[in-house]
């Protein structure tokens, strides 16, 4: 496999030009956010019993599958009822047959305890696929609840039109390292997400564009 690949990571292998996504200027792609959520995953590998970073992918599939008994299945190995925290990327792709389509990420972060999603963009805008994906979630998970989408007016905003992907790793990486600090037995609020995010900007995104990029070279020099 890694002949095939510029870097492997944990059974998810990464092109050249899929490396070439995290140089400035770029637009990251599902494979490159696949693949940081596992790392980040791993980092926080002692607390994997309570949070879940959904593949971009299988996040997607709950916007465009309406079988919920398919999708249970599907989701059964990961335990979705058992966790606190259910991470979730959202596209705004609408074409189920158009690979690698759309043009914004956001991120989705339900929370158990409180049975609320927040929505972070970093455009302050709302991707529409995003109500979709909450409802089917529900279902999943058996939740007959009315829907409670958080949208948070505090997560910093991108100063161009290509960081949104960077963006929702940094909100995904910034929120487990908050969590992981409180061994999860603190649940987030306006207060907690304000201090999560304070350091967060867009000179901190393009820090970790190289971050990235080194991250790939140190792995690909271990040959994981």
């Amino acid at each position: 496999m890694q002949d095939k690949y510029y870097v492997v990571y944990d059974n998810i292998g990464l092109t050249k030009n899929d490396v070439s996504n995290f140089d400035e200027g770029c637009y990251v792609n599902d494979l490159n956010i696949s693949f940081y959520f596992r790392y980040i995953h791993n980092k926080n590998i002692q607390y994997e019993d309570k949070f879940c970073l959904l593949d971009p992918a299988m996040s997607q599939t709950l916007y465009y599958e309406d079988d919920i008994e398919c999708l249970k299945m599907c989701l059964e190995c990961l335990k979705l009822n058992e966790k606190q925290y259910i991470f979730l990327p959202v596209n705004d792709n609408t074409d189920k047959f158009k690979q690698g389509g759309g043009s914004h990420w956001a991120l989705l972060v339900y929370q158990k305890e409180n049975n609320v999603f927040f929505y972070l963009d970093s455009m302050g805008s709302y991707i529409k696929t995003a109500t979709k994906i909450c409802k089917t979630m529900l279902k999943i998970l058996d939740i007959k609840i009315e829907l409670n989408i958080v949208k948070l007016s505090n997560a910093k905003l991108q100063e161009n039109y290509c960081d949104c992907g960077v963006f929702l790793l940094s909100y995904a990486e910034f929120m487990l390292e908050k969590l992981n600090q409180n061994k999860f037995s603190v649940p987030f609020d306006d207060k907690l997400l304000i201090e999560t995010f304070k350091g967060l900007d867009q000179s901190k995104v393009k820090d970790m564009r190289l971050d990235l990029k080194r991250l790939v070279d140190e792995l690909r020099s271990k040959k994981i």
